[in-house]
């Protein structure tokens, strides 16, 4: 049952959703020590600010990715969860091309 909502969950990321997880991935912003602040997401990610506000806080909502509490700036990490997502897309995705 809780697979079943995951996987719903993972097939409505949107393109920036999934846009924004990758960054952090590839940025190796995993951990809170790691994480990557706003103004450097928004540069990768090429989004408008309010698109990538909007994006954050999706993300966020479903655990995907974590706020850095203790920067001075707004940073962000991926989670175990957002990992996951990405995982599961890649293998959804994967299953749709064949």
């Amino acid at each position: 049952m809780l697979s079943d909502y995951f996987d719903l969950i993972v097939k409505r990321l949107s393109r920036e959703d999934l846009t924004v997880l990758a960054i952090l991935l590839c940025e190796k912003a995993t951990m809170a020590k790691s994480s990557m602040p706003m103004e450097k997401l928004q540069n990768k990610s090429e989004m408008s600010r309010a698109l990538l506000r909007k994006t954050v806080y999706r993300l966020n909502a479903n655990y995907f990715i974590e706020p850095e509490a203790n920067n001075k700036t707004q940073s962000y990490y991926l989670t175990s969860y957002g990992e996951q997502a990405l995982n599961k897309n890649i293998e959804l995705e994967g299953v749709k091309s064949e």
